[in-house]
């Protein structure tokens, strides 16, 4: 048993072993250079044959998406797409010798089949298209019809009612044909109709049917369901015909003359309500006053000694006969006749309007002058008003000026009274000095004489007068000097002393003093 499960196990793995070289094998292709001339050209064939399919089931793809398939096919043009991108990868990697199970790449037959696949898919898609324009047609009309309309304020409900119509495309291609979906179209269509009507109403109808609602209908009945029925008039023409555009106009043109009539007849009922009061005469001139002013003019006829309807009916008549006669005027006219008219016309308007302007430019000259004038005197006004702060501040800063410079007299008047009390301290202090050098120096005469009677009668020696003058030094510095005795005086000249340069010092001083004082 044992040999016999080794045999089984040899031969498995020889078998193995040989399929793998065979489709090893198959895998070994020739170079292009050791290819034969019908080998290189079976290749070619093979290759363009390839390139072709690849090549068509692309440009299949490319028309349906240039024929907008994709708007409409949500299930085979996504699969469609897919496909093909598998189908441009397999081309790349075609290998026309593919043979065997483990070999590499793809052959012309895998080709082919993958791009039947992306065909099938292709015309799935355009069989969809054709089954969605020919059974919702009328879905795809009003879907278009409501995307040129104004939806800035219905983007929320259109975002729904798009929903609604990509649903019922996508049921349809899944089912393959419409039976079983006429239900389905006509609520979309029937959503999608009436969302057109709210959208057109928005724009005709719900501003109108808003500003009569503010009316109090109880005190204008008449003239408040005369516009409420303008209205509904209105409002029935946008459901029934929403795209009848010169019609819904029209009446919602006549719908707000009568809500504006509405509106302008309540303020006269109020205005006769708040003014009966005061009288009846004056409602009743409130409306004669207009026709008074107006028609007499132009007509230049006055009846207004008439009833009101009575001036009605007689200005109308007026009226009429002069429309009449005027187009008779004109009628028996010829062309150059009414051309000269009318350039009689032209030239008189003309004038009229040169006049009026100039009289505006003189207006407007007159008014610059003015406004001249006025900047001007306002300039003047505010220079003036300049000059006379800059003479103020002048003369409070001169003000200030004069302050300091007597406020700096007053400090030097002081500083001289007590510079002048110190100098006759000084002085007087001084004087003191002198009067007691002097007693000192009187004392010292007297202490001193008999030398000086015994010197006389001999001749002085020279250290004598050095003596003399130390003795005077020693007793006061600041000591007047005294005269040397006639006998000295005779003998030899006499020399300064400390006591003259004091004195000679003292007497500038007090001459000094004197000045200041002066």
């Amino acid at each position: 048993m044992k040999n016999q499960s080794q045999i089984f196990k040899t031969i498995a793995l020889s078998t193995v072993i040989g399929i793998a070289a065979t489709g090893c094998g198959s895998q070994q292709t020739k170079p292009v250079s050791a290819m034969s001339a019908a080998e290189k050209a079976q290749l070619q064939q093979a290759q363009s044959t390839v390139d072709s399919i690849v090549q068509a089931s692309a440009d299949a793809f490319t028309k349906a998406e240039q024929a907008n398939v994709p708007k409409f096919s949500q299930v085979y043009f996504p699969k469609a797409k897919t496909e093909l991108q598998k189908l441009k990868k397999m081309h790349q990697e075609f290998n026309p010798n593919k043979s065997g199970i483990f070999a590499s790449g793809y052959n012309l037959d895998d080709i082919k089949e993958q791009a039947a696949v992306v065909d099938k898919n292709v015309q799935g898609a355009e069989k969809t298209k054709f089954l969605i324009e020919t059974n919702l047609k009328d879905v795809i009309d009003n879907q278009q019809y409501i995307e040129t309309l104004d939806l800035s304020k219905f983007e929320k409900q259109y975002k729904s009612r798009q929903n609604d119509v990509t649903r019922l495309f996508k049921d349809l291609e899944t089912a393959g044909q419409f039976q079983g979906l006429e239900d389905q179209r006509l609520k979309v269509l029937n959503d999608l109709r009436a969302f057109e009507v709210a959208v057109i109403k928005d724009k005709y109808y719900n501003q109108p049917q808003s500003d009569l609602k503010k009316l109090p209908e109880e005190t204008i009945p008449a003239t408040y369901k005369q516009a409420q029925e303008q209205l509904t008039k209105l409002s029935n023409t946008i459901s029934a015909t929403p795209r009848a555009m010169k019609t819904i106009e029209s009446h919602q043109k006549s719908a707000i003359k009568a809500l504006t009539k509405a509106q302008n007849i309540l303020k006269e009922v109020k205005w006769i309500d708040e003014n009966s009061e005061k009288g009846l005469e004056k409602v009743v001139l409130k409306y004669h006053q207009p026709m008074d002013r107006a028609f007499p003019a132009v007509l230049k006829e006055d009846h207004t000694e008439l009833l009101f309807e009575d001036q009605v009916s007689k200005y109308s008549y007026l009226v009429t006969n002069l429309k009449s006669s005027l187009q008779k005027e004109v009628s028996s006219l010829d062309e150059a006749q009414i051309q000269e008219q009318a350039q009689k016309m032209a030239d008189a308007k003309a004038a009229e309007l040169k006049k009026t302007l100039e009289a505006n430019q003189s207006k407007q000259a007159l008014e610059t002058e003015q406004k001249n004038k006025e900047e001007l005197a306002a300039f003047q006004q505010q220079e003036a008003l300049k000059t006379a702060e800059e003479k103020k501040r002048l003369k409070e800063e001169h003000k200030k000026q004069m302050d300091a410079l007597i406020a700096q007299h007053n400090q030097l008047k002081l500083s001289f009274e007590k510079t002048s009390q110190e100098l006759s301290q000084l002085k007087e202090t001084q004087k003191q000095e002198r009067e007691k050098n002097a007693l000192v120096a009187a004392k010292n005469k007297t202490d001193t004489s008999p030398k000086a009677s015994s010197q006389a009668a001999s001749e002085p020696t020279p250290a004598e007068p050095q003596q003399v003058a130390a003795t005077t030094n020693n007793s006061s510095a600041s000591a007047p000097a005294q005269p040397a005795a006639p006998s000295a005086a005779k003998s030899a000249p006499e020399k300064p002393t400390a006591d003259t340069a004091s004195d000679t010092e003292s007497a500038g001083f007090e001459y000094e003093i004197e000045s200041i004082e002066l």
